[in-house]
Order: C-alpha cells, then sequence, then structure tokens
C-alpha cells in the first residue's frame, strides 16, 4: 500500500524537504531523539516517512481543521508503514512483523494522540494562523 501523499509534498524539492521536515518529533528536537521516534535507533519500524509527510502538511495547513485532518493522515500512514511490514518482507519476518504489529499500533496510536493534543503549539505559533 502507498502513504497517503498530499500534492505539497510531492513537490516539494529537496532543499525544500530539508527546511520542512525532520522526523518525528517538532522543530529543534535533538537529531538523538528523532533517531529514538523515528525507529527506536534503527532497532524497530520506521516512521521518518509518515513523519516528514506530516511534517510538511502542518506547514501548508491553513485552518484548524486542515491540521487535524494531517493528524488523522499522519495515524494512517503509521498504520500503512505497519501493515506493509506485514506484508513485504520474507515470511521469516512477516511472522515476526504480525506478532509485534499490536505494539506498533499502539507506538501510532500514541505519536497520534501526542501530535493531536500538544501539536497545536508546534504548528499554530510557526504557520501564523490563528485557531
Amino acid at each position: 500500500m502507498e502513504l497517503v501523499t498530499s500534492q505539497h509534498f510531492s513537490g516539494l524539492n529537496k532543499r525544500a524537504k530539508f527546511e520542512i521536515c525532520n522526523g518525528t518529533g517538532s522543530a529543534g528536537t535533538p537529531k538523538w531523539i528523532v533517531s529514538i521516534l523515528d525507529s527506536f535507533d534503527g532497532l524497530g519500524i520506521d516512521f521518518r516517512d509518515a513523519s516528514d509527510r506530516h511534517d510538511c502538511g502542518y506547514y501548508f495547513a491553513k485552518s484548524a481543521y486542515q491540521k487535524i485532518m494531517q493528524d488523522f493522515v499522519f495515524l494512517l500512514n503509521m498504520i500503512i508503514i505497519s501493515t506493509n511490514a506485514c506484508l513485504v518482507l520474507p515470511l521469516a519476518n512477516t511472522v515476526g512483523n504480525v506478532l509485534f504489529l499490536p505494539f506498533r499500533t499502539m507506538r501510532a496510536l500514541l505519536y497520534f494522540l501526542a501530535v493531536f493534543l500538544f501539536g497545536w503549539f508546534a504548528w499554530h505559533p510557526k504557520m501564523g494562523h490563528r485557531v
């Protein structure tokens, strides 16, 4: 399955992606923490792709409704990434991925709740929008 991708994200050049997208965590989060949040420092499934799309969504969101929609797209993309790990990896890995799917889903829900509740601080002041 493909991740949900906005036209804005597809149209970003490499420099714009570097400036807008910072992985999992808010702008200014130390790189070692981002690495842990993205993929448990390489030990877990990597949600950076979903996080970068979410960062881009926040950057272009002009209303509270659009911010909330980006949060739900973030959740959907994390679930797609987790499901894809079960479907596309070799059989030996698939069994482990199926066993870990509930934990990955809980991690996705935790990240979703964090951006849904606290993402206002990251979205609102930087974008200059009024809620």
